[in-house]
């Protein structure tokens, strides 16, 4: 597994690279800001990245968000403390795990694991919403091309026609001869 640790603090970043030292194969590569290590996301490929800090500020959530836009990957912070609004903002920059006032090493594994599985989630159905977008946009496409075929060859039942308008025409058909008649109408004549 590969980690990314981002942390000032050089024993709680310690404290975090404690809990997964069970965790084989793992290279941990740590920065003191997310600033310091942004350019080697991309060569690096972490498989999550854990962010660890007092409290996370704006600066750094928007880092995250516009790193993670064209590299999605699973990111855990944890946090001494929060004020109202700013786990909200953290999941809106693509954080999966947000833990409050828990860092321990017992615990990192799991909250990692249970991160990086709710990330897989979440992209399959970022990925599912996106193929039924697609194909919802290519069936209007072909229902609106079978409607200018329809409206074009002169079929007035076509789609464009409203429910009342399409029953005016078959009522007009009918008193001319050419339409439909009911069961009644047919004893009769």
């Amino acid at each position: 597994m590969k980690v990314v640790i981002i942390d000032p603090d050089e024993a709680r970043a310690a404290l975090v690279a404690e809990g997964l030292a069970d965790v084989v194969p793992l290279e941990v590569r740590r920065a003191s800001s997310f600033e310091a290590i942004e350019g080697e996301l991309p060569s690096f490929a972490p498989d999550v990245i854990v962010i660890a800090c007092d409290s996370p500020d704006r600066d750094t959530l928007e880092s995250l968000r516009e790193a993670t836009t064209d590299n999605p990957r699973p990111v855990v912070m944890f946090v001494d403390r929060s004020t109202p609004g700013l786990a909200e903002a953290a999941v809106e920059a693509g954080v999966a795990a947000y833990v409050v006032d828990g860092l321990s090493a017992g615990r990192v594994r799991s909250v990692l694991e249970v991160a990086m599985s709710r990330f897989g989630l979440m992209q399959k159905l970022r990925e599912d919403l996106d193929k039924a977008k697609a194909d919802l946009a290519s069936r209007k496409a072909v229902e609106r091309g079978q409607g200018a075929a329809h409206e074009g060859a002169g079929d007035r039942r076509g789609p464009g026609l409203s429910p009342a308008a399409q029953a005016r025409d078959g009522h007009r058909a009918a008193h001319r001869g050419g339409g439909h008649r009911s069961p009644d109408l047919r004893r009769r004549a």
